[in-house]
């Protein structure tokens, strides 16, 4: 089991009148082993040490996490925010702090009092001081990449703050467009005018002007792309890029097809705009159209360099036989039109993957999956430019169906193999049911939720209410995604387990973020949203409930095994509740002292399967592929 040292950061709030923020960000650099933040950083493109954690309420003045042993020091800044942009960081390079980490248990103590006596000729004298702590490296701008070579891209560095990453939303006169938090857009003065990740959509008379501000003198070239959605009804958009008021590329779109921005080598100095901007050609109607400018800087006089493969995540993989993982494969660099990277296999009798992917103009990363075949090994391996990278695949056997975890002398209220649905309740009637031979547990046929491409809400709700009330309610599901899908960037909920007196609390996939880019795939969460107090035992909010024991592998497109249990409160406040879960049979998850649905009232008796995908009708990012959940088996005991 891991040692972990929980840690509290505090500084003062020096806002006030009419710059008073509205929220404030905290990041924090370390040598700790595994930390994960509480929002992952985009590592794909933000290669930097720095790590941001949960957005900050206005006027808070402390923030807690936890780092996983061993760490020796912990660098944070802090800045705050309001709708007219960031102000500056508490510490440019952060504040470091040094840690002594505490003796292991069942060790000796130490001895107490040494002494130090000279009997003649000296005497003893103060120790020097000791020399100034040696700060880490200051981090590179916050959306560093390889080298000398910065990545700035529009698509995955959109957010709701005006300049963060140098990205700000005005219209074509400069006016600054408002920020509409329920839909994730940026809004101008005329109807559709706005800007959301990826995308825009110009005024009727003013165009829409997405800016950024060069923060570095050097050298840059500008790629990326832009499509149309449909000539249905209008007569297209153009595209212009300036730089300061310099045209540098115009793009006509009047048809569907894809457009690259094209500008290298543009000798730049700190502080100059860069503008994308999106004017109606006529007809207002459906001039919707992708805009994903990526722009690459260096700032030592030299032309950023073709990319080339620099990793691929993780450099060792674990695929079940007849199962699918992904490995991510990430150039050094964004391309400036697609990149075609090789793939192969070393044994396609154990592992077979595509023979390319492509990674879209002015990204950094594409998904390769890797199917498992037969148990045995195998190299993967990714191309591209003369340069490669490998990873080392072992097939193994799938996951087993046993249910080890579930309560002794509990009552199985609910054994299913997912071919019908009794005995659960389809709220609306959206749950379908296919066939699927790699279902681990009981194939072929498996219960599947799905939201279309491009849909702005879909998913199900699939329940099970039990007559009786539990103290204690275990549920055991065999599930997957799609091997496409990314997930919704704040979280995706999954499972429900409920009773009354408020008990909505569910189990959460971790965002789009941790599903692409960490080796170690996604996590699985437990959050509170019933008006019960856990500060105690969650952190200062007493709403989420991270791993804490372990951290196992889940990975979009393959099978697992997920079992959750939760043991009900005696009272609202009487901190006697257990909440625990297992990944594969592993434990991951195990909390104590927890407040959740009261015995007092009621207890534990329903179990709900709803993503809600759709959130506020926006899924934060633009979406070209479905999202899938699949069920294979679910056994569901209670006890008292």
């Amino acid at each position: 089991m891991s040692t972990f040292i929980n840690c509290k950061v505090t500084w003062a709030d020096n806002s006030s009148g009419v710059t008073d923020e509205t929220g404030q960000e905290l990041q924090i650099y370390t040598d700790s082993p595994s930390f994960v933040p509480n929002v992952p950083v985009d590592l794909l493109i933000a290669k930097h040490p720095w790590m941001q954690l949960l957005p900050i309420a206005a006027g808070a003045t402390e923030a807690q996490f936890r780092l996983e042993a061993p760490v020796t020091f912990i660098t944070f800044r802090v800045r705050q925010y309001n709708a007219n942009g960031s102000g500056d960081w508490s510490t440019p390079a952060g504040t470091t702090f040094y840690i002594e980490q505490t003796a292991g248990v069942n060790t000796p103590e130490a001895p107490s009092a040494p002494g130090f006596v000279i009997t003649e000729g000296g005497i003893v004298v103060p120790p020097p001081p000791p020399p100034p702590p040696v700060d880490p490296p200051p981090p590179p701008p916050p959306t560093g990449g390889t080298g000398t070579t910065n990545n700035y891209v529009f698509a995955t560095q959109f957010s709701g703050v005006q300049g963060r990453s140098g990205w700000s939303y005005k219209d074509a006169t400069g006016t600054n467009m408002t920020y509409n938090s329920a839909n994730a857009t940026w809004d101008g003065s005329q109807t559709y005018m706005g800007f959301w990740p990826g995308g825009a959509h110009p005024g009727s008379s003013v165009g829409a002007m997405l800016r950024w501000t060069v923060p570095e003198t050097g050298v840059m070239n500008i790629g990326g792309t832009t499509q149309l959605y449909s000539t249905s009804g209008n007569t297209g958009v153009t595209v212009t890029v300036k730089h300061n008021a310099a045209t540098l590329d115009t793009k006509n779109l009047t048809t569907t097809a894809i457009s690259t921005f094209a500008s290298t080598g543009v000798a730049v100095t700190a502080g100059d705009t860069i503008d994308f901007i999106v004017t109606t050609n006529g007809a207002i109607a459906n001039n919707s159209i992708s805009l994903a400018p990526a722009i690459q800087l260096t700032t030592d006089g030299t032309t950023p360099a073709n990319p080339i493969v620099s990793s691929v995540s993780p450099t060792s993989l674990a695929v079940p036989v007849g199962g699918i993982e992904s490995v991510i494969v990430t150039l050094s660099s964004a391309p400036s039109a697609p990149a075609s990277v090789a793939i192969s296999s070393s044994d396609v009798t154990k592992a077979t993957v595509p023979a390319t992917i492509t990674i879209p103009a002015g990204q950094t990363s594409g998904i390769v999956s890797v199917t498992g075949v037969a148990a045995g090994t195998s190299n993967v391996t990714a191309t591209y430019n003369s340069s490669s990278q490998v990873c080392a695949v072992t097939v193994s056997a799938p996951v087993t169906g046993t249910w080890a975890n579930a309560p002794a002398g509990g009552t199985v209220l609910v054994d299913s193999a997912c071919a019908s649905i009794s005995p659960f309740y389809d709220v609306y009637h959206s749950t379908t049911f296919h066939s699927d031979a790699t279902a681990p547990i009981s194939p072929p046929t498996v219960m599947r939720h799905r939201v279309e491409a491009t849909a702005s809400q879909g998913g199900g709700q699939t329940e099970y209410t039990s007559p009786v009330k539990y103290r204690e309610f275990y549920v055991g599901v065999s599930w997957r995604t799609n091997p496409a899908y990314l997930g919704r960037i704040v979280g995706n909920k999954l499972f429900f387990i409920r009773g009354g007196n408020g008990s909505n609390a569910f189990f959460l996939l971790t965002g789009r973020g941790s599903l692409q880019v960490t080796s170690s795939g996604a996590q699985l969460v437990w959050s509170t949203n019933g008006g019960f107090e856990n500060s105690h035992t969650l952190g200062a909010d007493g709403i989420l409930a991270y791993p804490n024991v372990n951290n196992p592998v889940i990975t979009p497109g393959v099978w697992c095994k997920l079992e959750m249990y939760i043991r009900a409160s005696t009272t609202q406040t009487s901190r006697d509740g257990v909440v625990k879960w297992w990944v594969n049979g592993q434990l991951t998850g195990s909390y104590s002292q927890v407040n959740y649905c009261a015995t007092d009232n009621t207890a534990l008796d329903t179990f709900v399967w709803n993503e809600t995908w759709d959130g506020s009708g926006e899924m934060q990012f633009a979406r070209s592929v479905p999202w899938e959940y699949y069920l294979d088996h679910i056994r569901i005991v209670g006890k008292n």
